[in-house]
Parts: structure tokens; sequence; C-alpha cells
């Protein structure tokens, strides 16, 4: 990573799985939605649980959504996961927990608060790092190495994911990324609202901020904090970074982002995703 403290005053804040990294597909089709069978030994529902997995978590406004979330999101409407009354204190946990990782669900799983829920989500989290461990590395999508450079002219950049630290280093240093990022937020470091606000503690003009992301929760995330938000689209990724290096960068750095190209910008995600 850049060791410069120097700031520059503008700041591009990235998002990793699905957006700089072609990451997300494969992460859920091969590690998240098998390793929930594999840890709830819901096998004759196999079909039908994974095919909810992926459009919870990639074809639906909740794409991108925090594993946990995504998670209690599945288990809600399951009730073969187990007991009602464990499920709805997961679910709620989920909803008011500062942070969201294995070491949050360490400390539940450690007091007595815990219930085979708990412990069963943590299992399960462990074993999808363990499978996204034996994936090959992802690449970053073609054209981001070049947008990275010449963002990083104009721009600090920052990585705000809700992967876990090391699956971002490891993704972006082997991608050639990693020595043109200032800063990474992982899901250690809070929700991305959260490390959007800590990174505005810096000193950066929330106007001077675009969040690049390829999900709602990224241009929510954005909003809570009123920087810009630029969407990269899936299925759409290459084209979408394109139109940032090529057009998009210019009119950020040269205030020309408006309310009206911001709104332009959101609909086309959603009728990208088929929510509009």
């Amino acid at each position: 990573m850049k060791t410069t403290t120097e700031r520059k005053n503008y700041l591009i804040c990235i998002d990793s799985d699905g957006c700089a990294i072609d990451s997300m597909n494969v992460k859920h089709i091969r590690c998240f939605g098998p390793a929930f069978i594999e840890v709830w030994h819901l096998e004759e529902e196999q079909e039908s649980i994974l095919k909810r997995w992926n459009e919870i978590n990639l074809y639906s406004s909740t794409r991108g959504i925090n594993r946990f979330k995504g998670l209690a999101l599945l288990l809600q409407e399951l009730p073969s996961a187990g007991p009602a009354s464990d499920i709805q204190r997961f679910i709620a946990w989920t909803e008011i927990a500062p942070e969201l990782s294995n070491d949050a669900l360490r400390a539940v799983c450690s007091s007595t608060e815990t219930n085979c829920m708990f412990e069963k989500a943590l299992r399960w989290s462990l074993r999808v790092n363990e499978l996204i461990g034996q994936l090959p590395t992802p690449a970053p999508f073609s054209p981001v190495p070049q947008c990275l450079k010449t963002i990083r002219q104009e721009a600090d950049i920052a990585v705000v994911s809700s992967a876990n630290a090391e699956a971002i280093r490891t993704e972006w240093e082997q991608g050639g990324l990693l020595n043109d990022v200032s800063r990474i937020f992982s899901q250690s470091d809070g929700s991305k609202a959260q490390c959007i606000k800590k990174i505005l503690q810096m000193g950066y003009q929330p106007d001077h901020v675009l969040m690049v992301g390829d999900a709602p929760g990224d241009y929510d995330a954005a909003s809570q904090n009123q920087v810009w938000f630029y969407p990269i689209l899936a299925g759409k990724e290459e084209s979408s970074w394109q139109q940032l290096t090529n057009s998009y960068l210019t009119k950020f750095f040269h205030n020309g982002f408006s309310v009206e190209l911001q709104l332009n910008l959101l609909n086309g995600m959603k009728r990208n995703l088929g929510i509009l």
C-alpha cells in the first residue's frame, strides 16, 4: 500500500468483491451456499436453498449484503433450519451488533447469550473462508488497474468492503492493485456507512468523496454520508469501469456530479438488477 501520509483533496472509495475484483459470483456459488448446506445438513433442500441464497446475494436489491445479514435473510425463510426462537435471536443480533464479523460472533458464542444458531453461523463462516482459500485467487476486472492509475493522479483510494481483510489484501496484492491504495476498510471496521463516516473524519469534504460499488447497499452507505456514488453494473463490469475512466472521473474531479446525474446512475443500477 501507499506509505505517504500526504492527503489529497479527493478520495475514491472502492468496494472489492464483484466491483473491483471478479470474485463475487464464484464465492457465493461455490463457497457461501454449499457451506450452508454442509453445516445445516439440508441436502434434501439443496437446490431451492442454493437458488434462494444466490437471489439474495447476487440478483436482487440485497446484492453485496454482509454475509451474516444475508444468512439472517435466508434463515428467516427456512423453518427447517432450527428452532424459531434461536433463529430470531440470531436475526436480532445481525440488526443491532456494532460489528458483524467472525470475532464478534466468537464473542457471542463464548457468552451465555449463545445458542445453536450462533454456533452454526460461526462454523459456516469459518468454512466459507476455508473454501474461499481453496479457490484460485480472483483477478481484477481488466479495466481496473488503469483506472486506479488514473484516479491516483488526483485522489486517494480506499477499499471499503464487507469482506474479510485478509482476503482483500491477498486479492488486491496479487492483482497488482495494492500499491495504489491508501487504506483498507473491511468487515471488522464496521458497516460500509460506518467506514465512510470514519473516512470523512480524516478531513475529506463529502462532495470530494466518491463511492464506487456494485450494489444498492453501496449507494445507501454513500447516501447516509452525503457522498457521491458510481455504480459498477453486474454483468457489465468492464464497460462500467471503462466509462468511469473515460468520462465520470473527469466529471467528478471538475464538480460535474449533480443530484440529477446521481439519480440517473442509481436508476441504471436498479434497472440492471430488475428492481425498477
